[in-house]
C-alpha cells in the first residue's frame, strides 16, 4: 500500500481556480467567475445585471499612463465592493468594463440602485501626481431571468447601456 498527500496539489487547483475566477488587479470576480458562478440553468431566482462603463477612460490612460488607470479601476473596485456588501456580486468585465448581479426586486428599484452606483462612482476619485482623476459612469441593467441566458441578458444590458452613453453618459 502507497499513501501519498495530496493536499498540496488540492492547494494548487484551489489557488489557480482563484486566479482565474478573480480579477487580478482589482480583486473582483472576473468574466469567467461570472459565468461560472451564474450559469444557464443554475440560477434558482431572477438577478439583475447592472452593466458599468467608465466614460472616456482612456483620456487617462493617454493624459496619465497605465499605472492612473490601474489605479482608478481599483478605486471604482472598492466603490462597488462598498455598494454590494450586504446584497450583490461586483465583476470586472475587463477593461474600464464592471458589473454588479445582485436579486432583483423590480424595476422602480433597478433604477434606483442604478443611480445610486453612477453617484457614487462619478464621486470615486484618486489623486495621481497632484491631480484629481475621476469619471463618470454609464450603466445599462437588465432582469435576468432564470431560464434566460446570461450572454443574451449582458447583450441586453449593453444595448442598454449604449443609450446611456447616447443620451448624455
Amino acid at each position: 500500500i502507497a499513501m501519498t498527500d495530496i493536499t498540496p496539489i488540492i492547494h494548487a487547483r484551489e489557488e489557480l481556480e482563484r486566479l482565474v475566477e478573480n480579477d487580478e488587479l482589482t480583486g473582483l470576480m472576473s468574466r469567467r467567475g461570472l459565468q461560472r458562478r451564474h450559469k444557464d440553468g443554475q440560477r434558482k431566482r431572477d438577478v439583475g445585471f447592472f452593466l458599468i462603463d467608465l466614460d472616456y477612460f482612456k483620456s487617462v490612460i493617454d493624459g496619465y499612463g497605465h499605472e492612473a488607470g490601474d489605479d482608478l479601476l481599483k478605486a471604482v473596485a472598492c466603490t462597488l465592493k462598498r455598494l454590494t456588501a450586504v446584497t450583490g456580486c461586483p465583476i470586472r468585465l475587463g477593461g474600464e468594463e464592471f458589473a454588479v448581479v445582485r436579486r432583483w426586486s423590480g424595476w422602480q428599484e433597478a433604477g434606483e440602485y442604478a443611480e445610486a452606483l453612477r453617484q457614487a462612482l462619478e464621486q470615486t476619485s484618486i489623486v495621481f501626481q497632484g491631480k484629481l482623476l475621476q469619471r463618470t459612469a454609464s450603466i445599462g441593467y437588465i432582469d435576468v431571468k432564470t431560464e434566460e441566458e446570461l450572454s443574451t441578458a449582458m447583450h441586453l444590458a449593453d444595448l442598454a447601456q449604449r443609450v446611456a452613453k447616447s443620451s448624455g453618459r
